[in-house]
């Protein structure tokens, strides 16, 4: 009974998936082991008892909803045991969170211990079970009863007005398989042979999916889809849940005991990877787009401030362009027209405290520059003749003799001082 309070109760209780499923051959005890009788109960109400007495003791804490459903697999066709009135074929979906489903499964909601056993027993009713050689009652169909449990923090009064709060949602799911059998020892017929064949390839495929999963490798496919049990069972399989095998077995037959513990020691290697399962309440969903929306429009504001400081920079970058061209045509309308062969000097700025600003190896440029051009007398002379007036055509030839008769005797005389 400690056993099954400290793995199952206290597990669901606090938000985490846990599976319970008792596996072996026919007519070795797991309906037994499972729902036990009026003296001595099994697991199924063991767990149901420290499910609703782990509530009792967080009752101060916590607040508490529960949930049961019953389902079938029969023939590998599922069925509501709940739903009487309407017994159609289910199935199982899976939604956008990853988590697989039996659609239009009936889930009600129970107070007490007595509601459920009364559920339990009227799901059992209308469960297939037949007489076989081996056992007088044998189950011919694997159940599954889910609990859902779900729980939210009290506090205080204040608190509960319009505080964002998260719900805690775990599932307990206890599982009664069908027996394998032998045809041979059962003395299964017609519809009996069709059962014992579904339940033994379901069978087959939970032991090859556990034998996958208990093998390290990362390419490993994990066949879930090929039986109905192993689909539904899929995140206690290796997933989000904790989950306890129990292993049944019995003298009469050995081969099929050696096979038990075959099973038993890869469901023993399977890792699962369990954990709290919190789901948000609108309050606490709004409350987180809120704080995401507040973060978004933080960074949008960073964004268009480092946008308009980037606009100013550019603004003032091109203003500074314009003065720079500016100064430039300046200084080409102010001097003279260079001539094609000078080179244009090329001349750096800087931006000062109040404007642009010369280098100084601008003016040493310009000083080494201005010193070494000195005007020869060629063209001296050229620019007086293009600057003289325009007159008539015998007053220029005349003009002109004139000037090359006082060059030619300027040329002739010499200074007789300076040769004595």
């Amino acid at each position: 009974k400690q056993w099954y309070q400290r793995r199952v109760a206290i597990t669901a209780g606090d938000g985490i998936n846990a599976t319970i499923f008792a596996y072996g051959q026919t007519s070795s005890g797991k309906t037994h082991t499972m729902m036990g009788n009026e003296s001595d109960g099994g697991i199924i109400p063991r767990a149901i008892k420290d499910i609703f007495q782990y509530c009792a003791d967080h009752a101060d804490e916590r607040s508490f909803l529960l949930r049961v459903s019953y389902m079938e697999i029969y023939n590998e066709t599922i069925t509501d045991l709940l739903n009487t009135d309407k017994r159609e074929k289910l199935r199982v979906r899976e939604n956008i969170r990853g988590e697989v489903y039996v659609k239009d499964l009936v889930e009600v909601l129970v107070t007490c211990e007595e509601d459920i056993l009364s559920y339990l027993k009227s799901g059992e009713s209308f469960r297939h079970f037949a007489s076989t050689n081996m056992n007088e009652r044998s189950s011919r169909s694997h159940t599954i009863f889910r609990l859902v449990v779900e729980s939210t923090d009290k506090g205080s009064e204040q608190e509960q007005e319009g505080q964002a709060r998260t719900v805690r949602v775990s599932q307990l799911n206890l599982v009664d398989l069908a027996g394998s059998e032998r045809a041979k020892s059962t003395g299964a017929e017609g519809l009996r042979l069709k059962e014992g064949g579904h339940i033994n390839t379901s069978l087959m495929v939970l032991s090859k999916v556990i034998k996958k999963l208990s093998e390290p490798g990362e390419n490993n496919v994990i066949p879930f889809r090929e039986s109905k049990l192993t689909r539904i069972l899929q995140s206690s399989l290796g997933g989000n849940a904790k989950t306890s095998v129990i292993c049944t077995m019995t003298p009469v037959a050995l081969e099929e005991t050696h096979s038990t513990l075959r099973f038993a020691k890869s469901a023993k290697l399977m890792k699962n990877k369990p954990k709290i399962n919190e789901v948000m309440n609108d309050k606490a969903i709004i409350s987180k787009y809120e704080k995401k929306i507040r973060n978004l429009e933080r960074e949008l504001a960073q964004k268009n401030q480092l946008e308009t400081h980037i606009e100013s920079r550019d603004i003032e970058i091109r203003a500074l362009r314009g003065q720079l061209v500016g100064s430039v045509r300046t200084r080409d309308r102010s001097g003279e027209c260079p001539s094609p062969s000078v080179k244009r000097r090329r001349e750096t700025f800087f931006q000062g405290p109040q404007g642009l600003v010369a280098s100084p190896r601008n003016l040493l440029k310009s000083r080494i520059t201005d010193e070494g051009k000195t005007p020869k007398s060629d063209n001296l002379i050229a620019r007086q003749l293009f600057a003289l007036p325009a007159t008539d055509g015998g007053a220029m030839e005349q003009e002109m003799a004139e000037l090359r008769t006082g060059l030619s005797v300027k040329k002739k005389k010499v200074p007789t001082a300076t040769l004595r």
